[in-house]
């Protein structure tokens, strides 16, 4: 008898044990995912408040935080998992890579650099123009219209082909990258 009270006693003090570890630890994980919400929620406020023309480039600054923290979380995954869909990483990756070209203006600088930066003018009010130091004579503002416009439309053609290419692989991978 006193062996079964002594093993009752073991178990109950057993149980008590584990439903209050169990009961800590819940407590922990909910006050743990509460903070990491808090961040989060922080982190996309930070995004929303900088962008605040909420037009269509603000959108894609939040899509591309977005995928940077799923590229982040591929990385972990496969680091501790072994989980490794080679497609859908590198199409992410791509999407990545591909945002930061929505910006391109390679060109456009260069004709900058050779023609000096423009300032403006306002010596003909109440019309603002833009001069540049090396353009004095008609003939080189001529030359320099023509080599702005150029560079202009050849990295407004790499943009699109960015954005066009942007949007093929964002819309047969979606779905994968959030699953």
């Amino acid at each position: 008898m006193k062996f079964k009270l002594k093993t009752y006693y073991y178990l109950y003090k057993f149980y008590i044990t584990i439903f209050i570890e169990d009961h800590v630890q819940r407590v922990y994980y909910n006050l743990k995912y509460t903070k990491t919400k808090i961040i989060r929620a922080i982190q996309y406020a930070i995004i929303g408040y900088n962008s605040h023309d909420y037009d269509y480039s603000a959108l894609f600054e939040l899509i591309n935080y977005k995928m940077e923290r799923m590229h982040k979380a591929f990385i972990e995954d496969i680091t501790m998992f072994g989980l490794f869909n080679k497609r859908e990483f590198r199409s992410l990756k791509l999407c990545i890579k591909l945002y930061k070209k929505f910006e391109y203006s390679k060109n456009v600088d260069s004709v900058y650099k050779r023609w000096g930066s423009p300032e403006i003018d306002r010596s003909h009010s109440p019309h603002i123009s833009l001069t540049h130091k090396k353009a004095n004579t008609p003939e080189t503002k001529a030359i320099l219209n023509r080599e702005l416009t150029a560079a202009h439309s050849a990295d407004e053609a790499y943009r699109k082909r960015a954005r066009d290419l942007y949007f093929k692989i964002f819309e047969k991978y979606h779905r994968k990258w959030w699953s």
